[in-house]
């Protein structure tokens, strides 16, 4: 009997430590980007795809001897 209190009394501390750090988690929420910050990150993006396609074209070329 004595185990099982032992090991329910872990369990509720276990709570405890999990409602605090969900209470952590609230606090610290992640702050939200403006639309221009996202507008810009797409245009990297889509600058990086098209600067990668760019160079497969040209080494595609280069073994195909394409011009």
């Amino acid at each position: 009997m004595e185990n099982i209190a032992e090991k329910l009394d872990k369990l509720d501390q276990l709570g405890e430590i999990n409602k605090t750090l969900q209470d952590i988690l609230k606090a610290v929420e992640k702050p939200k980007e403006s639309k221009f910050v996202r507008i810009l990150e797409l245009f990297v993006l889509f600058g990086g795809i098209t600067a990668f396609l760019t160079a497969a074209d040209i080494i595609r070329n280069w073994i195909l001897g394409g011009g």
